[in-house]
């Protein structure tokens, strides 16, 4: 802020920051940075594919960018220390559970054809129920599907992965 033309900085110098900063955020250009240097980025390496619309790369919609696998929930787990421990650096082993992607149906359920949509709630995992009060007068209530416990998919039990 404090070079920030408006504040009294040089503008050159807030150019030079906010490049940088474009830079630094951005993950693709600073692979970019990282093998090609400045040059890169002047030249514009690595940047938007042949065909590729502008709006949909800086909206994230349109570019099919490959994910790596997602991260699993953060777990604590409590573990008792002294005063004396935290200040001596102790070491403590712990075993944590964790549920990994099956390697024969990647995650899916069972084999290729198996999972199909929930014919109850039409594959959105939630089912509406009308429940009658009194003559005229009715309640609508929403809740997970019971068919497919709100998963809005349902496997058949011979082609279940194990």
């Amino acid at each position: 802020m404090k070079e920030h033309p408006d504040k009294g900085g040089d503008p050159e110098k807030f150019k030079e920051l906010t490049a940088a900063y474009e830079v630094l955020c951005d993950k693709d250009k600073r692979e970019v940075y990282d093998k090609y240097g400045e040059d890169g980025i002047k030249e514009g390496r690595g940047g938007m594919p042949p065909g590729g619309d502008i709006f949909s790369q800086m909206f994230g919609g349109g570019m099919g960018r490959e994910r790596g696998p997602q991260k699993g929930k953060s777990v604590q787990h409590a573990i008792k220390v002294t005063l004396e421990d935290i200040y001596k650096g102790k070491t403590s082993k712990i075993a944590v559970n964790r549920d990994r992607i099956c390697k024969g149906c990647m995650g899916k359920g069972g084999i290729n054809g198996a999972c199909s949509t929930c014919p109850a709630c039409k594959g959105r995992g939630m089912v509406t129920k009308m429940t009658m009060l009194g003559p005229g007068m009715y309640t609508q209530s929403t809740g997970p599907c019971t068919e497919c416990n709100g998963t809005g998919e349902v496997i058949d039990e011979e082609n279940k992965c194990k």
